[in-house]
């Protein structure tokens, strides 16, 4: 049984549509939050504040590289099959030059 201090690490696969079911549920529990009286609106709120704080957690690791790829010897975490994925388009003629 988890202790309700301690933070427990698990791993689990969540999907995209999973995620913006959270996110739906976090909208709803602050809506709910400010329609509440006074204790109960605080409890819900802070019950809504904590499902940000796990969306929150999702995002970043998956916007982290993956341990699986670091294993693989990739220094950003990226498995050799990954495409990089970035901001910026094909280096310049004057770019690849120099």
């Amino acid at each position: 049984m988890m202790d309700i201090v301690t933070p427990t690490q698990v791993s689990i696969e969540v999907s995209g549509i999973e995620v913006i079911a959270l996110k739906k549920l976090s909208l709803v529990s602050h809506a709910l939050a400010s329609k509440l009286s006074h204790s109960a609106s605080a409890e819900q709120r802070c019950l809504a504040t904590v499902l940000d704080d796990v969306i929150r957690r999702i995002e970043l690791s998956a916007a982290m590289p993956s341990a699986e790829g670091r294993e693989q010897g990739e220094p950003d975490g990226r498995s050799s099959a990954e495409p990089v994925r970035s901001g910026r388009s094909a280096p310049s003629a004057r770019e690849a030059k120099s």
